[in-house]
């Protein structure tokens, strides 16, 4: 996520505070790369979409932090010796339970 996402979400708080909001699309980012984009960078986004209850589905069905991620979701340049984890989907918390047993990841 570039830091146009960290301005809109900054600037159109409304939307993200609507009951179901759901973020979702090619974010191509991860916390590893947060060094890289000082100013709107993944953890900036996640933060601000957290503090409105809305999660990365990713993380949350596997109990995994933010940069940590085990199960690759992203082979550049379809590399597979190259593979990052990055979400794609940041549903609302209030939901429920998002893990690997009550759904299927």
């Amino acid at each position: 996520m570039s830091s146009k996402n960290t301005e809109a979400f900054t600037k159109n708080t409304d939307w993200l505070s609507l009951r179901d909001t759901v973020v979702a699309g090619n974010v191509n980012s991860n916390t590893i790369w947060d060094r890289a984009r000082p100013l709107g960078n993944q953890t900036a986004v996640v933060k601000i979409l957290e503090a409105r209850g809305i999660v990365g589905a990713y993380h949350e069905c596997y109990g995994e932090r933010q940069g940590q991620g085990t199960r690759q979701t992203l082979f550049f340049l379809k590399d597979r010796q190259n593979p990052f984890p990055i979400d794609y989907v940041f549903p609302p918390n209030r939901w429920g339970d998002i893990s690997p047993e009550s759904f299927d990841c």
